[in-house]
């Protein structure tokens, strides 16, 4: 039986209240709406048509999401190829919005957009942040720029003193306490940068001393953090209360060798910016955590006890999965949902080695934010995916970061 295609109207709203809820989009990505076609647009409609398809098991709906992606990034492709309009904040969400696409639609190719994002931003200026809603787009584009920076071993801007302050000087709304943990954050990178290239290096006295630097400025971080967190919990002492722990919880292996559940009571938020808050905390913790850990000092140096013991680990990421079960559901690709699926993968890290069974548990949820990675029917849609790319004429999204460096050569 052949079913007929939505309309763009209904996929445009099926992907806002489902994928998209709570993430600002300007009045250009709705140009199907006027009949008034702008490269946000389309990106925006190729993302709702590939959506809706995986969540109704229609390969041909996802088939026409793919055709239109691939146009998108020949349009793309033009935009960035020196127009003058190749640094508009037009540009910047049509890359956000093909970046969710590659999140839900494949493994890696986010990942290439969100650091073509970042070199765009960096070509603009943070002066460039004049509007609110361009004051709002950056901040909720920001982590997933420190996450792609952290994954690709990459500086990011955001840690530079000028992106921490002139993006708010002219706006009278300043800064929320997430955007003060962004701050934070974006230390890690370089800190990580830094670790990877000691290790690398032959032992001798130079070494230690770099390596003792390091470990100095990761616990510097550590403190920050931990400042972060003794400020939240006074600006918000009813932030979560405790409840019974559903039937759902993990079962593991406790200290009697009896099996029992992972835990016993789970955390219910006042609102969820305050989940999100809480757990993106302790996801930066696990990465300042897991850094110190890896360093050879720390495995010798018995003053660091507190910090590097495995249970300090095992309990961030228990916070987080305590607090899953009761802000999860409806969870979409918007600014929330970005930082839960970021949160949800550092907790697996902290604890997968020790608790498998809570590491499957965890994984139970990556449907909720890649539906292609466990739907086994969209499996041979990849090949349509790297047809898409291979038609947009650019071997895409691999280059799209030296493409955008490319741009900076002329200015």
């Amino acid at each position: 039986m052949a079913f007929s295609l939505p309309s763009d109207d209904l996929l445009l709203e099926y992907a806002n209240t489902y994928l998209l809820s709570g993430m600002e989009l300007g009045p250009e990505a709705f140009g199907h709406v006027r009949n008034d076609k702008t490269i946000v647009s389309k990106s925006l409609l190729s993302l709702a048509t590939a959506f809706f398809g995986i969540k109704h098991t229609r390969r041909d709906i996802v088939l026409k999401g793919l055709r239109l992606y691939g146009q998108s990034l020949k349009d793309l492709n033009q935009a960035l190829s020196g127009c003058p309009n190749h640094l508009s904040h037009m540009v910047l969400e049509t890359i956000r919005l093909m970046a969710i696409f590659e999140c839900i639609i494949s493994e890696r190719g986010w990942l290439a957009h969100i650091l073509g994002l970042q070199r765009l931003f960096e070509l603009r200026g943070p002066e460039s942040i004049s509007s609110e809603s361009q004051l709002r787009f950056f901040e909720q584009s920001r982590h997933c720029m420190i996450v792609a920076s952290l994954d690709a071993r990459i500086p990011t801007i955001l840690s530079q003193p000028e992106w921490k302050t002139i993006p708010w000087r002219n706006h009278l709304s300043g800064k929320t306490e997430i955007n003060h943990l962004d701050e934070l954050f974006a230390e890690c990178p370089a800190l990580y940068i830094t670790r990877d290239h000691l290790l690398k290096q032959d032992d001798d006295d130079h070494k230690v001393s770099q390596l003792r630097a390091l470990k100095e400025a990761a616990t510097r971080l550590l403190h920050q953090l931990e400042q972060w967190e003794t400020n939240w919990k006074l600006a918000n002492p009813n932030a979560y209360s405790e409840v019974a722990a559903p039937s759902t919880t993990p079962i593991i292996i406790d200290n009697q060798s009896q099996s029992a559940p992972a835990w016993l009571t789970v955390f219910q938020y006042q609102s969820r910016c305050l989940a999100v808050a809480a757990m993106l905390f302790n996801a930066t913790l696990i990465i300042v955590l897991e850094l110190i850990c890896s360093l050879p000092l720390a495995k010798t140096d018995p003053t660091d006890a507190q910090v590097t013991r495995p249970s300090r680990l095992r309990e961030a990421g228990f916070f987080i999965c305590r607090s899953v079960d009761c802000h999860l559901p409806g969870v979409g690709w918007d600014k929330e949902g970005l930082s839960f699926a970021f949160a949800l993968g550092m907790a697996y890290s902290a604890v997968q080695a020790t608790e498998p069974a809570v590491g499957d548990w965890l994984k139970s949820f990556v449907s909720l934010f890649a539906p292609c990675s466990v739907n086994k029917w969209t499996a041979g849609l990849k090949n349509y995916h790297d047809k898409a790319l291979e038609d947009s004429n650019k071997t895409w999204p691999r280059n799209e970061f030296l493409a955008l460096t490319s741009i900076a050569a002329t200015h």
